[in-house]
């Protein structure tokens, strides 16, 4: 069973390092690797603690 995006346990630093290593391409492994780290790994935490706060209102 799988864990999904929002759930308690989810590591999505690992998601992201594992889905990575599955482009072959070297350089398209590093621009992903920035697109992921500028920009995706912002929008995630951004989004998990407003997801944490709606939690905890209801």
């Amino acid at each position: 069973m799988t864990t999904g995006l929002f759930e308690k346990g989810f590591d999505m630093e690992s998601f992201i390092e594992k889905r990575l290593l599955e482009i072959d391409n070297l350089d398209g492994r590093k621009s992903a690797r920035l697109l992921m780290e500028e920009v995706f790994r912002q929008i995630y935490r951004y989004t998990q603690e407003e997801y944490n706060k709606l939690q905890k209102v209801n």
